[in-house]
């Protein structure tokens, strides 16, 4: 669930401008469309602490995952700067990795975006999804997704509206406390790979980008299997990891 509330944030970035430049105007943070385009242009070049400015959390767990998950994506910018140079447009088929491409995260994104309701209430707001098959900017409504992304939340703070992630990522007990901190570990161990990666890259490790992406595939493995063998272990369905 963590994972998936917290994709609506990561798919904001689809709204970013062409330009790679970033600066918050005056009316960054006016309404929450305008915070979710200020966010996203801050996404769009991996401008961690101008990503942070526009979401609030409730404590220090909060701020730390989504730190990590902001700086995972600033390393996918340093990736995808590095593929592009050095391998020109063969360079992209680094950047569509994982089950899902990024691409397709980006696609789903802005379908939520395009389709979703906003509705405010006071100093709380919302971006309410609608059903998929309702959407007039889905083409093809045969193939429609399924499934509908969750609300994403806002809260107005001295003036300006925030991205309120507290209300994605709930702490109820110990056993949530121990996920998030999973997950702030999974978020940095895969961040390290692209960066390692991009840095190879860069110093001409790779003759090809299809060499550096099966690298590239092989150490998110690594860290995708060490990250579930830990939290089997933990749950007690398996050994250590491998």
């Amino acid at each position: 669930m963590i994972k998936r509330a917290l994709l609506i944030i990561f798919c904001a970035a689809v709204l970013a401008a062409a330009s790679h430049s970033w600066a918050a105007s005056a009316g960054a943070y006016r309404t929450p469309r305008r915070t979710v385009e200020t966010f996203a242009n801050a996404i769009k070049v991996g401008n961690v602490p101008a990503m942070q400015a526009c979401v609030i959390t409730r404590n220090a767990e909060q701020a730390a995952l989504l730190h990590a998950i902001f700086e995972r994506q600033a390393a996918h910018c340093r990736l995808e700067k590095a593929a592009l140079k050095k391998f020109g447009p063969r360079g992209r088929r680094m950047l569509d990795y994982g089950h899902v491409s990024i691409a397709e995260q980006l696609r789903q994104g802005l379908r939520f975006l395009k389709t979703a309701r906003l509705v405010i209430r006071d100093r709380r707001a919302e971006l309410i999804p609608r059903r998929p098959h309702r959407s007039r900017h889905i083409r093809n409504r045969r193939h429609a997704p399924k499934d509908v992304y969750p609300p994403m939340y806002f809260l107005k703070v001295n003036g300006k509206w925030k991205i309120d992630a507290s209300r994605s990522i709930h702490i109820n007990g110990h056993s949530t406390r121990r996920q998030l901190r999973e997950a702030i570990t999974l978020a940095k161990g895969l961040a390290a790979a692209i960066n390692r990666t991009a840095a190879d890259i860069n110093g001409g490790k790779f003759r090809t980008a299809r060499a550096a992406k099966r690298v590239l595939a092989r150490r998110m493995t690594r860290v995708i299997d060490a990250y579930l063998a830990q939290v089997q272990k933990k749950k007690g369905l398996g050994g250590a990891p491998q």
